[in-house]
């Protein structure tokens, strides 16, 4: 059946009165359009299910017109019939508003579209994930190819060279034992003198010491010494530090 557009001279409207237009555009047309004239606005649109007759539709619009609280210039024709190329010339500057039957046929076109393009990318990516996934079978298989015989290789190199290794290893290793054996000697012997010279040094200051508790004349003889020892130290000092201040020295003399 062929589309069927139409056209509605009609007053000014109100913006309820436009949205109730678009309401049934919305249920009844593919789109609708709504062009602002200086005498009103002309309402179009292209019909989803057309009317039989010309007279059916205009007793049909009339009644809806009646029902919105639209009313119809009686002095011009109204209502007319206009072919899709009228239709699109007359309101091509009008702003379009789609149906819900022309929505839904988008929507489901859209889907499809959408579905196809995942349909074709999913396959690639199977495709894609095959073939890498046979180059890693391929490649494993190679890999696990070389490892045996790297296996075999280093498995026979390692008895050629254990049977060389074993023929000299005795000997190196007398060697290595008796060089141990003589470190360790050594270092047992430096531990030994090491202890011998600290016990001496703490009898030392043990007898030392108890010579300070019990005998004065050591007692006073070694104070004496270490007063004698700390101002020939004192007086090196002031000697030091008047060679290295001169001008102090001479405000002083």
């Amino acid at each position: 059946m062929a589309q069927v557009a139409f056209a509605l001279r009609l007053p000014a409207l109100s913006d309820e009165q436009e949205k109730r237009l678009h309401r049934y555009g919305y249920e009844n047309c593919d789109e609708t359009r709504i062009l602002q004239r200086d005498d009103g606005v002309v309402f179009g649109g292209i019909l989803i299910t057309p009317f039989k007759t010309k007279r059916v539709a205009q007793s049909a619009f009339a009644g809806y017109l009646k029902l919105w609280g639209i009313a119809t210039i009686a002095y011009s024709h109204w209502y007319r019939e206009l072919s899709l190329e009228e239709y699109f010339a007359e309101f091509e500057s009008a702003p379009q508003v789609v149906g819900h039957g022309l929505r839904e046929l988008v929507s489901a076109t859209v889907n499809r579209w959408i579905c196809a393009g995942m349909s074709v990318v999913i396959d690639r990516d199977r495709e894609v994930a095959a073939k890498a996934k046979a180059i890693r079978d391929r490649d494993k298989e190679i890999s696990d190819r070389q490892a045996r015989v790297q296996w075999r290789t280093d498995r026979w190199t390692y008895r050629v060279l254990r049977g060389v290794f074993d023929v000299f290893n005795k000997t190196k290793l007398d060697l290595i034992r008796e060089q141990n054996a003589m470190f360790d000697a050594e270092q047992e012997s430096k531990k030994a003198n090491i202890f011998r010279v600290e016990e001496e040094a703490r009898q030392v200051i043990r007898a030392h010491e108890h010579r300070l508790k019990t005998d004065w004349e050591y007692r006073e003889k070694t104070e004496l010494a270490l007063i004698a020892v700390q101002r020939e130290q004192s007086l090196k000092a002031v000697a030091i530090f008047y060679s290295l201040n001169p001008d102090k020295k001479r405000r002083l003399t």
